[in-house]
């Protein structure tokens, strides 16, 4: 079972650090459907966090439970201590929800998109290289001086690879669920530097006077 943002380790490798993100080995030119289709068998991945069409828990599940596993598994992929995060589950388009991550701690918060029920398992691919992007751009996120090369280069590899499920033989999503996704695949590849969010409100600055003792 893949979790949402454990690292991924290849076989036959040797042993990387805890901190480094493995991106799912997809083949560059479309699908070869030797993990998706043999005969009539399609593969489906079942993802760790389900939810019902009402957008409901599984039962002896709670949303709790459900929020403190996404931010644990996002506190281990960042190899760092996030402290206080607060999770708000923004909407659901079919099998997929979006959900907004605000680390108290760096002062920054990100959308991410993830499945909450059972998908194809080349969707599931797609997917791991969009989070793998995604989690290379949350390292940088808090950092004075910021590189997203890598990031969005794994960003627009899962938008290709999207757009090439649109013409396989086996339907992987509807046109609903597509374009969610591929929304926000494109929308995370702008996402940069974000003004600090904090509970308290802002004061004006311009055109007010201050005296420093």
């Amino acid at each position: 079972m893949l979790n949402l943002f454990a690292p991924k380790r290849r076989q036959g490798k040797p042993q990387e650090k805890p901190s480094d993100i493995i991106v799912y080995d997809v083949p560059e030119d479309g699908m070869d459907g030797s993990a998706a289709v043999k005969g009539s068998e399609v593969a489906i991945w079942r993802p760790p966090v389900m939810l019902d069409p009402s957008g409901q828990t599984l039962p002896g599940v709670s949303k709790d439970l459900v929020a403190r596993y996404l931010v644990s598994t996002t506190a281990a992929l960042a190899d760092a201590d996030l402290g206080p995060v607060h999770v708000a589950w923004k909407e659901q388009v079919g099998r997929f929800t979006a959900a907004t991550f605000t680390v108290q701690a760096w002062g920054q918060s990100v959308d991410l998109v993830h499945p909450i029920a059972a998908v194809s398992q080349d969707l599931a691919n797609t997917w791991e290289v969009y989070k793998s992007g995604m989690a290379l751009k949350v390292r940088e996120l808090h950092k004075g001086h910021q590189h997203y090369g890598k990031a969005n280069d794994l960003l627009r590899r899962a938008s290709r690879k999207l757009e090439q499920l649109r013409d396989d033989e086996l339907p992987h999503f509807n046109d609903a669920e597509y374009l969610f996704l591929q929304c926000a695949f494109q929308r995370a590849q702008v996402l940069s530097a974000l003004i600090p969010v904090s509970d308290v409100e802002s004061e004006d600055v311009v055109g007010t006077t201050a005296a420093v003792s």
